[in-house]
């Protein structure tokens, strides 16, 4: 199946409306294979609360592409550590 860039960052970034908490630090789309990856970067292990935002967020991406194998990931590396710039970056706060 072939997935529009464009349609997978606008639908990913709807997911994200009202789950960004300030411990996300980033949330990137990368493909490996036949599989899209979404992962979701935080300054500190994510709390419950924010580990059920990210996955509502990956639930919602899912539903918009049902044909589609889809991974979720969620990675801490806390700041001023560099987060791999890999894929499409869909969220990034901002850091000095």
């Amino acid at each position: 199946m072939k997935i529009d860039t464009a349609q997978l960052i606008c639908t990913v970034s709807h997911a994200l409306l009202g789950r960004v908490t300030p411990n996300l630090r980033a949330v990137y789309i990368t493909f490996e294979k036949e599989t899209i990856v979404l992962t979701f970067y935080f300054d500190k292990q994510p709390t419950e609360d924010e580990w059920e935002l990210a996955n509502l967020a990956d639930t919602d991406f899912i539903s918009d592409f049902p044909d589609v194998v889809s991974d979720f990931r969620v990675v801490t590396v806390a700041y001023p550590m560099e987060i791999p710039n890999q894929g499409f970056c869909i969220y990034h706060r901002y850091e000095d």
